[in-house]
């Protein structure tokens, strides 16, 4: 899993046409294959909206494209570590 380059895809273009929520709007803009080549609308970021910032419709598909943040994978070995202990 991962298309970290413009000219990668993941996902369809239907997918992408929904509420999309990624992790780096300027990131996901620059490097995201699947959010380049749809033109898709970018509904928020995930940190707007896990704080309430955003709303999302619950009726419609939402989807998250991770761009692959360091700070995701630091904060999921912190949750980890943390289960184990």
């Amino acid at each position: 899993v991962g298309a970290p380059m413009p000219q990668m895809r993941e996902l369809d273009d239907a997918l992408m046409n929904t509420q999309l929520f990624v992790d780096s709007t300027s990131a996901c803009l620059a490097e995201s294959g699947d959010v380049i080549q749809t033109g898709c609308e970018i509904a928020g970021e995930i940190g707007m909206l896990l704080s309430g910032e955003l709303s999302c419709d619950p009726s419609r598909t939402r989807v998250f494209k991770s761009g692959g943040l360091a700070i995701e994978d630091a904060a999921a070995v912190a949750h980890v570590i943390e289960r184990l202990r």
